[in-house]
């Protein structure tokens, strides 16, 4: 089976390496119609469609140390405001929640650190 799909690829390589046929650039003969044109001017209008975010060099962002919903804002936009002047408060709910967790661990890391310092007064940890 081999042998025949080798056979079968040598005579078709072959056959499509003959020298006798000549390539031209329009094997037919035909010649091909061209139409020219002269060129014309017209009107040409510079204008540009984008698309985009428009922003002040003055505008700022809200910025809190921490993350979270905001539950209300103080100021309008365009209104002028003073340093250290509320802008905005955060939803205090998932903030205290964050505390608890934390004040959690904090506790459980103590009472671990209890045990293992009565293991290793027991000299039953080193």
């Amino acid at each position: 089976m081999i042998r025949l799909s080798f056979g079968l690829a040598a005579v078709a390589i072959l056959a499509s390496c003959s020298s006798s046929t000549k390539s031209t650039p329009f094997p037919t003969g035909e010649a091909i119609a061209v139409q020219v044109a002269t060129p014309q001017s017209s009107a040409w209008q510079d204008t540009t469609e984008l698309t985009g975010v428009l922003a002040t060099e003055q505008e700022v962002r809200y910025a809190f140390k921490i993350g979270g919903v905001v539950e209300r804002i103080y100021v309008t936009e365009g209104q002028s405001f003073r340093k250290g002047q509320l802008l905005a408060s955060l939803l205090l709910t998932e903030i205290s929640k964050q505390q608890e967790q934390a004040q959690l661990g904090y506790d459980k890391a103590q009472r671990d650190l209890g045990r293992v310092q009565n293991l290793y007064a027991d000299s039953v940890a080193t």
